[in-house]
């Protein structure tokens, strides 16, 4: 029996578990395999709808494609008369399960579902976001209107620049698992949620709307919630119903009068979440250090805690190591203050990451037990030489366990000289050493590579300082194992060739960047993933599946 007699549904089943560039591939085999791969190469490519294909209406008709996803761009008053015919023939034709409305107004996406609510009513996945910048005439201001998805799980709700009219779209989505909504600062569009007694996950990013108003039903098996509320919020009495969460991540900004009230009243709540695993808080206005919390409290009150991340916050230590976080693999302190500069004491067993700024270094004393696999430093505004010679070696002496090092700024180099010199041997205990978004000379490289210990080195959008340094041929780096680079450039753009090698005398040669120099970078192994990507501005491990596998990844 050949493969190629099979059931067409057996071979949909195994061509699904090829990417879409392998779809392509194979659908040049010959015409049973083009049919089949040409049914996933449909159900995964948007079909796009605009006022284009207007002229195509034939074409589109005798059409074989059998898309399910359907892109409509710049659905507005104006070009309705000229995307609806083609809406049209879609309806008669496709069988839709994701649809993306970009650029759209709000009286157009009333229409849409008014005229093809039917065809619609079979959507799982819907992306919308609108735009008003382009409307000149509002005579639909103040109209309320609904919108049935029986059977979407997943809704994505981007708004910008509605500021005309006050409209109220309700949405029916009894089986909504995943909601996300972008407000926007000039919006007058109301949202509520009819159904939301199965949601899941919920991301919000408000700055008009209020949490609270949106939904009509409690949000009884929410489990994620990532909310970043940007007006000032006077009551925080709409978190005290989400007592079934595993993930929260908080982004508040308080009125100030009622500041360290409502974020007590806050950590007061979190504490009553006992189901919770991931907590990640961050305060936008926190002047004064008026908001302070106590890791011993939230210790003892979220036993199941994996992830803890602080941003902005005065933080209560104990003047003794506590007996906490049994469970916590990963602490993050970003902007945080320690109350009456108490050393913080680290005695968690199960601890396998901590990140830090630069300051915090002196004051961690790690416990005996399990030390942390990874330790992950912003250098805020420090050069790379003063904070190894003054914080990250006295830290690492204290804590020779420490073999994982990642020094980074979030987006900027240094571009002056540093006054700081590195030592010589340099007594860097550590195995693997990843620099991201520094600028470095040729000497700190090579005086960090000749650390007895260090065996990789990687660096990231790192730009190295060689123009007017004496500096003819390539080093090979003999002590190291792997030198990884990923976009490293040379302050002299003129120069292909990377100034180090890794113990063999091959060059690495950059490739020519579009507008820039050369750029570097060299193969990266399967063992380096879990760092930090480009751009980062912090780190954390995903929201699901961290108890079997830790990922760090960008914000």
């Amino acid at each position: 029996m050949s493969f190629d007699s099979l059931p067409i549904e057996m071979m949909l089943a195994i061509f699904e578990w090829l990417n879409l560039n392998e779809l392509y591939e194979i659908s040049v085999v010959n015409h049973h395999w083009y049919r089949v791969a040409g049914i996933l190469i449909a159900r995964r490519c948007w079909f796009v709808v605009s006022s284009v294909q207007q002229k195509n209406l034939e074409t589109l008709m005798v059409s074989e494609r059998h898309h399910r996803s359907i892109l409509i761009q710049q659905l507005n008053s104006a070009g309705w008369e000229q995307i609806e015919p083609v809406l049209s023939i879609c309806s008669g034709r496709l069988a839709v399960r994701q649809m993306m409305v970009c650029r759209t107004m709000a009286d157009s996406l009333k229409q849409l579902f008014q005229k093809f609510g039917s065809w619609l009513a079979d959507l799982e996945e819907l992306h919308v976001s609108f735009d008003h910048r382009f409307l000149r005439n509002d005579g639909w201001s103040g109209w309320s209107h609904t919108i049935c998805l029986p059977k979407v799980q997943q809704l994505y709700w981007s708004e910008n620049h509605l500021r005309r009219g006050n409209r109220t779209i309700s949405i029916d989505a009894p089986v909504l698992k995943r909601l996300v909504v972008n407000d926007s600062f000039g919006s007058k569009l109301n949202l509520i949620l009819m159904r939301s007694d199965k949601m899941e996950t919920l991301e919000c990013t408000l700055y008009r709307k209020n949490f609270g108003d949106m939904f009509q039903q409690a949000l009884n098996n929410l489990t994620c919630l990532i909310l970043r509320i940007y007006n000032t919020i006077q009551d925080v009495g709409f978190l005290r119903s989400l007592g079934n969460l595993t993930w929260l991540n908080l982004a508040l900004e308080y009125d100030k009068e009622l500041l360290p009230l409502l974020f007590n009243q806050t950590i007061e709540i979190i504490c009553k979440y006992k189901t919770l695993e991931g907590l990640q808080i961050h305060m936008m206005e926190n002047e004064g250090a008026l908001c302070s919390v106590s890791l011993a409290q939230l210790g003892q009150s979220l036993p199941n805690l994996v992830q803890l991340e602080l941003n902005n916050i005065c933080l209560k230590v104990s003047s003794r190591p506590t007996n906490i976080f049994q469970n916590l693999a990963l602490l993050k302190l970003t902007e945080v203050v320690l109350r009456n500069e108490q050393p913080l004491y680290l005695n968690y067993p199960n601890l396998e990451i901590i990140s830090l700024s630069l300051l915090l270094l002196p004051s961690i004393v790690l416990q005996d037990g399990r030390t942390p696999q990874k330790l992950f430093v912003n250098l805020d505004a420090f050069r790379i030489e003063e904070s190894i010679v003054l914080y990250l070696l006295p830290f690492l002496n204290r804590s020779p366990k420490v073999r994982d090092v990642t020094l980074y700024k979030t987006d900027q180099h240094d571009n002056l000289p540093s006054n700081f010199g590195l030592p010589q041997p340099m007594p860097l205990a550590v195995d693997r050493l990843h620099l991201i978004n520094l600028e470095l000379t040729v000497y700190c490289i090579q005086k960090l590579a000749e650390s007895e210990t260090l065996r990789h080195l990687i660096l990231t959008r790192c730009v190295v300082r060689i123009r007017y340094e004496i500096w003819e041929s390539v080093m090979p780096l003999h002590r190291l194992k792997t030198l990884q680079l990923r976009s490293v450039q040379l302050d002299d753009s003129g120069r292909m060739e990377f100034p180090f090698t890794c113990r063999s005398k091959v060059p690495i040669i950059g490739r020519k960047g579009s507008t820039t120099g050369y750029v570097f970078n060299t193969a990266i192994p399967d063992d380096f993933t879990d760092t930090l990507a480009f751009g980062v501005e912090d780190i954390r491990i995903r929201p699901t599946g961290w108890k079997k596998h830790y990922t760090v990844s960008p914000v």
